[in-house]
């Protein structure tokens, strides 16, 4: 066992103290004056917005969480499920359950932004001139550019998007 030396107990006394600093913060007696400004805090906000896919204006409400100016944010594109689902989740006027809308106030409170959109033939959203639903590919053009829409976002952080997707549906 080796006897501590006036340099080593030095040594430890330091680094106890280094440690004990850097893990308490600030000292008492500062002020928060003396550290670095910080960004102003946006408040939410919904944002309706519109975009073209074959022709056809989209409407969507894209909701931005309360964020620190300057902020880029993870983004992610509600998509609704099947059947005359509008950007809500709805089927008005029988089935109200709100699924998308509750499910970007859930993203909201970790701090991610949302669009969500009226599909072909629900909500402001027309069927574009067609006298039927459209097929699987023209509902994946206008998923496709409600996604571009999101990404060109200001507040959008191009590098953290994400596409939910969720339907309701009961066994068979």
């Amino acid at each position: 066992m080796r006897l501590p030396t006036p340099w080593r107990s030095r040594m430890i006394t330091v680094l106890i103290v280094a440690v004990a600093v850097a893990t308490a913060g600030p000292m008492s007696g500062r002020t928060q004056a003396s550290a670095a400004p910080r960004a102003a805090l946006v408040s939410a906000v919904d944002r309706e917005v519109r975009f073209t896919a074959d022709g056809t204006t989209a409407y969507g409400t894209l909701h931005i969480p309360a964020h620190r100016a300057g902020r880029r944010l993870a983004a992610a594109l509600l998509l609704p499920g099947s059947g005359p689902t509008d950007r809500n989740g709805d089927e008005p006027p029988g089935f109200t359950p709100h699924t998308l809308a509750l499910m970007a106030g859930v993203l909201s409170d970790d701090g991610v932004m949302t669009l969500r959109f009226d599909k072909y033939g629900t909500g402001r959203t027309v069927l574009g001139g067609r006298s039927s639903a459209p097929d699987m590919a023209a509902y994946t053009r206008q998923a496709v550019a409600a996604y571009n829409t999101l990404r060109a976002q200001p507040e959008a952080d191009a590098h953290a998007l994400l596409v939910v997707g969720h339907i309701d549906s009961s066994p068979s």
